[in-house]
């Protein structure tokens, strides 16, 4: 393989043309010169306080990458084994029993008519129950205008809700009968009862389609004395109707 040609020599000129004093000369040079970039990273990483900088270096950076990696690594884990976790959980869990059961609906009934049914205590506990009418609205269920206690009629005229200590229980297997009346006029509203009532028909009859309405039966268990809440009962939705005749078919 011809090499280039040196300083002072021809380009025309090859190495046969050359003295072998000449041509010993420059290959010692050419050879001398390239050793010395060999040697010299070589000769300073082998001194002593910098070959143990660059040990210290390498080892600092080969442990932080092995901690990055296994940290990650753990983490990956310990994500995997939460959703494996959560999800049989889920799957497994039982849905809650209910403590109480709702019967007697009718699944449509006029603006005004008075709602009928009655709770029973299916639990093997006394338990306190609280009523309240609620309606679809925007895709969410909310409390009917003057929330109250449909239990105690009333509590419809008090702006208060009092704090029952001792309360009457509903014994297991006993049942409650309740009635609803949705155009009962609270005392505090100060228009007309036939006032409040028409304001509550117009107001289905322009309502596009009827909108669902439920009860919530709010359930609480005596504890040292105090009330205890521990589930909320939900009844099958039925709608009401602005036209009379058409409410009245039963829903269970």
């Amino acid at each position: 393989m011809a090499c280039p040609p040196r300083k002072g020599q021809r380009s025309g000129q090859s190495d046969e043309h050359l003295l072998p004093a000449q041509f010993s000369q420059g290959l010692h040079s050419w050879l001398c010169r390239d050793l010395r970039r060999i040697v010299r990273p070589i000769r300073e990483t082998s001194r002593p306080g910098r070959r143990i900088h660059l040990l210290r270096r390498s080892l600092r950076w080969q442990f932080h990458k092995w901690r990055d990696k296994t940290m990650t690594r753990t983490a990956c884990f310990a994500c995997v084994c939460l959703v494996m976790f959560f999800g049989r959980l889920g799957a497994q869990a039982p849905p809650p029993i209910e403590l109480v059961e709702i019967a007697g609906l009718k699944s449509t009934y006029a603006s005004c008519a008075h709602v009928s049914f009655s709770l029973k205590n299916i639990s093997q506990e006394d338990l306190y129950v609280e009523v309240y009418a609620e309606r679809l609205e925007s895709d969410s269920w909310d409390y009917e205008d003057h929330p109250y206690d449909l239990k105690d009629p009333k509590s419809r005229n008090r702006l208060v809700k009092r704090v029952l200590i001792n309360p009457d229980m509903l014994k297991p297997g006993s049942s409650l009968p309740i009635t609803y009346d949705r155009c009962l006029r609270p005392t505090f509203i100060k228009e007309s009862d036939k006032q409040y009532r028409k304001a509550i028909i117009e107001k289905d009859t322009k309502s596009a389609t009827p909108a669902p309405h439920r009860f919530r039966v709010r359930v609480y268990v005596l504890d040292q004395g105090h009330v205890k809440f521990v589930q909320d009962v939900f009844s099958a939705p039925f709608k009401r109707l602005a036209n009379e005749n058409s409410a009245g078919s039963s829903a269970q």
